[in-house]
């Protein structure tokens, strides 16, 4: 038995951001088919904050599921990839701040990705969370092989998946004439709470990097085990 909880989430356009939390490749198959969205990936550090890479359905599963990071050569701006979806009219763009997926528990640190340049271009805004109840074998994917973990998902009996929509009046932008730095992580901070609060999560105090680096070492750590065996 699979079930749908859903709560808001109308009136998005093409060319509005929607910030979301990161927890599987399930929730991307319901924003597919929810929005007909451009997926975006966001370059993780370096001097490249406020760029990601357009990426379809498959691209964003695979980089989901592989924890790709792109090139600063493959990313533009978010502010063009808005624009390009106006013009194009491809949907609301999808962004996640978290840049890697969680246990669906916690909001992991954000990527630095709201730029004054974005808040210039003055996109509608909006935020959800996703949140998985009532399984075994959570949807969430973290690590591990994505085929047994897709696998023991369809074994499971009964799944809901939650998805919450912040109200519009919660995430208003800076509306000053002048915008600054200051301006843009005061909103970071906004959005983070607000996808945080949709539903009770509390925020982690560690992030992609820290865990991209936790997984380098465990790997490694893994990998001597099964020498040391051989």
């Amino acid at each position: 038995h699979r079930k749908l909880e859903e709560h808001a989430g109308r009136g998005i356009r093409s060319g509005d951001i929607i910030f979301s939390n990161c927890t599987s490749y399930v929730q991307l198959l319901y924003l597919s088919f929810r929005f007909s969205p451009v997926f975006t990936t966001l370059i993780r550090e370096g001097d490249s904050v406020g760029y990601a890479k357009p990426r379809s359905l498959l691209g964003a599963i695979y980089d989901l599921i592989s924890d790709t990071v792109p090139t600063k050569s493959e990313t533009i701006p978010l502010k063009d990839i808005v624009q390009m979806a106006i013009n194009e009219n491809r949907g609301p763009v999808i962004v996640f701040p978290e840049a890697t997926t969680s246990n669906g528990i916690e909001i992991l640190k954000f990527i630095p990705c709201i730029t004054t340049e974005l808040l210039k271009s003055k996109p509608n805004f909006h935020v959800v969370s996703f949140k998985f109840e009532n399984s075994a074998h959570s949807p969430a994917y973290t690590v591990g092989n994505p085929w047994i973990h897709f696998f023991f998902l369809l074994t499971q009996l009964n799944q809901t998946m939650k998805v919450h929509y912040a109200t519009q009046s919660s995430i208003n932008p800076p509306s000053t004439l002048v915008i600054t730095d200051r301006h843009a992580i005061e909103f970071t901070e906004l959005v983070s709470l607000t996808m945080g609060r949709l539903f009770q999560m509390h925020r982690a105090l560690i992030g992609a990097k820290e865990k991209a680096e936790f997984l380098k070492f465990y790997h490694e750590k893994e990998n001597i085990g099964y020498k040391k065996g051989v």
